[in-house]
C-alpha cells in the first residue's frame, strides 16, 4: 500500500508507521517525532518488551501521555508501526509463528 517504485523500504515504512499514529493514538508522526522515538529507543530511555527477530525489536513508550508499543527495525533504525498496550496480552499478534512451536516442544525444559 505505501511501497512506491521510487520509495526505499526505510521510506515505506515511515509512512506506515506514520499512518499507525495518526488512526490508533491521533499523533502526527513527523520526522522529528520518529527522530526523537529512535533515540530513545538507541539511548534505551525505552523499555524493551520482546524481540521478534535479529532486526525487530518491541518497546514500550510513552508518547503525548499515551502509552503504546512501537516496533522497531534495528538495521534500519526506523519504527515499523505503533500497537495499542493491551495488545501486548494478544501474542499471536506479534510474536514469530515459530514461538508456539518451540513452546509446545520444549515445555518445561531448562537449559
Amino acid at each position: 500500500m505505501f511501497h512506491d517504485k521510487g520509495m526505499s523500504k526505510k521510506q515505506s515504512l515511515y509512512l506506515h508507521c506514520k499512518d499507525r499514529f495518526r488512526r490508533r493514538f491521533n499523533i502526527e508522526l513527523d520526522k522529528r517525532l520518529h527522530n526523537e522515538i529512535v533515540n530513545d529507543i538507541i539511548s534505551k530511555k525505552c523499555n524493551l518488551v520482546e524481540k521478534q527477530s535479529q532486526k525487530r525489536f518491541i518497546y514500550s513508550i510513552i508518547v503525548n501521555g499515551d502509552e503504546m508499543l512501537v516496533v522497531y527495525d534495528r538495521v534500519r533504525q526506523c519504527l515499523i508501526t505503533c500497537l495499542y498496550p493491551d495488545e501486548l496480552n494478544d501474542k499471536a499478534y506479534y510474536t514469530h509463528p515459530m514461538s508456539k512451536f518451540f513452546e509446545e516442544r520444549f515445555e518445561g525444559a531448562t537449559i
